[in-house]
């Protein structure tokens, strides 16, 4: 299945930026999608997981009740918060790479606001990689 993908976003190349972004959200969609298979128990789990996932409650979602709840996508709330400005982050550095070379741009930037930021990344980091203890993933194996 992985190299079925890896081709067609290859294929991608060939085709105008707003099928290769339609593409993008396929594959991301394909990719979650296929975490289910991998992290389930049986092809039947993952199944019972999915369809009834997708096929109900099509129309009613909230975002203020899927914001209000003490946990969003398995994550605490700040821990969520924190991971989504990690990810506003990576979008901002990946718009600035395309504009102006990033270590250019960090060196332009004073002392300490540059190092105030790798400390930032650090911590967060660490915050975002703090489990318990849980089984490595692979062990299921």
């Amino acid at each position: 299945m992985h190299k079925f993908m890896y081709v067609l976003e290859k294929k991608k190349d060939f085709i105008s930026v707003s099928i290769g972004i339609i593409l993008n959200i396929i594959t991301f969609i394909y990719i979650c999608i296929t975490w289910i298979f991998f992290r389930a128990n049986s092809v039947s789990d993952a199944i019972d997981i999915i369809i009834p996932q997708i096929f109900t409650n099509i129309g009613n979602f909230s975002l203020v009740e899927f914001l209000s709840t003490k946990m969003i996508l398995g994550l605490e709330r700040p821990e969520f918060f924190v991971a989504l400005i990690a990810l506003l982050f990576m979008e901002s550095v990946h718009f600035i790479q395309s504009k102006v070379n990033i270590t250019e741009f960090l060196y332009s930037l004073p002392f300490i606001i540059r190092h105030m930021g790798y400390l930032i990344i650090t911590i967060m980091t660490i915050w975002l990689a703090w489990t318990e203890n849980q089984e490595f993933i692979y062990f299921a194996f």
